[in-house]
């Protein structure tokens, strides 16, 4: 049996300082989801790339940052 959860939220937030002290710009994504869709983002539990557990179904540049559909 396949389950289906819906998901969203912030994948990234713009202007700020993360974790390991990087900071995105506005835009940043733009040109490679324009070159791949959502379907070029691989959906992994804990980034671990032998675990995928889902598919994107869209991301949008948002003022604050990139949210993430799936």
């Amino acid at each position: 049996m396949t389950e289906t959860f819906p998901i969203q939220g912030w994948a990234a937030i713009y202007d700020e300082v993360d974790l390991n002290r990087d900071i995105i710009a506005p835009g940043a994504f733009a040109r490679s989801l324009a070159a791949t869709g959502p379907a070029g983002v691989k959906f992994l539990y804990q980034h671990a790339a032998e675990m995928p557990v889902g598919r994107w179904r869209a991301f949008e540049e948002r003022e604050k940052g990139l949210y993430a559909i799936g």
